[in-house]
């Protein structure tokens, strides 16, 4: 039966062929053996327990666990539990300048009331090296996203995450010091 377990295809062709079935193999057959297809993605995976997640150059291992977990029957018997499914939630992923928006927005609430520009200027469409906290030459408006960025720039530049968070929002206060005296 090939429509249930389709992934299969490619043996059951195998041992048809050494047992004399069918007399030669069809011309998709060695495309197929280099690209095996993926067996179908269960209801009840948890990414962890199949080898998701793993370092890059482990894919032969991955396909093995996952041929072995696809052979075994889908289907349970009993009433069917949809919290067991539905009811487990997705791995965080977080990244560092969610950690520090986070933390710049606690301390500073009320930069979150300020207007901002969300239209893209042509000069900060490309990549901005945030070596000063207005972007370099770009200019870009004083926001909580400079100290982001600065923050990140500077983390890359042999900072500690503490030092770099601490360095930019010093010139962000004088930064936004000097824009008050201005107007």
């Amino acid at each position: 039966k090939l429509r249930a377990k389709p992934f299969l295809m490619q043996e059951k062709i195998a041992n048809q062929f050494a047992q004399g079935r069918i007399q030669q193999l069809p011309k998709w057959y060695d495309a197929m053996r280099l690209h095996p297809m993926a067996p179908p993605a269960q209801n009840t995976c948890i990414p962890e327990q199949v080898g998701h997640f793993q370092k890059p150059g482990t894919r032969s291992l991955l396909h093995q666990q996952q041929l072995e977990n696809s052979k075994t029957s889908l289907y349970r018997y009993g009433k069917f539990n949809p919290a067991s499914v539905y009811g487990r939630k997705p791995p965080v992923i977080e990244y560092d300048e969610d950690q520090i928006r986070s933390v710049f927005y606690r301390d500073h609430p009320y930069e979150l009331d300020r207007p901002r520009l969300v239209q893209d200027q042509p000069q900060t469409l490309g990549k901005l090296v945030w070596s000063d906290i207005y972007a370099g030459e770009a200019q870009v408006p004083l926001s909580g996203e400079s100290v982001v960025q600065r923050t990140l720039h500077l983390m890359q530049h042999k900072h500690t995450r503490h030092e770099a968070y601490r360095t930019a929002l010093s010139e962000f206060y004088a930064a936004r010091e000097a824009e008050e005296k201005r107007e």
